[in-house]
């Protein structure tokens, strides 16, 4: 294994790959997931929390169980067996991340939370 450091090329390397795995066995709101999303790219993921927010099984992308590289593995395959699977998931990744999650939208949530959790008055 290597540790490649900072990379500032991360929307070219999305663009080379078919697919984008990310099987974690626990995530907060992971910006890698929402970076291939919005890239166009079909994703494979564990169903953990938080990503629960961003993917929903079979209609804009896959989730498997946890710490189970054997539906990791028939999830993956599935994918580059049919590519109209693939290209389907990819599109419906990224509208629904375009749709819910612009930079304006996050900016909006999260002045929602700021003003409903702040102890004091902000304005």
């Amino acid at each position: 294994m290597r540790l490649l450091g900072v990379r500032r090329d991360i929307p070219q390397l999305l663009q080379l790959a078919q697919v984008f795995v990310l099987p974690s066995l626990w995530e907060g709101m992971p910006v890698s997931l929402i970076e291939a999303m919005s890239a166009g790219l079909p994703v494979i993921t564990t169903q953990v929390e938080g990503i629960d927010e961003l993917v929903q099984d079979g209609v804009n992308g896959v989730t498997i169980p946890p710490a189970n590289p054997e539906e990791l593995a028939i999830a993956l395959q599935n994918l580059l067996d049919h590519p109209e699977i693939r290209h389907r998931l990819a599109a419906e990744a990224r509208r629904s991340i375009q749709q819910n999650f612009t930079v304006g939208q996050m900016c909006q949530k999260y002045e929602k939370l700021f003003l409903e959790h702040w102890p004091g008055d902000l304005n």
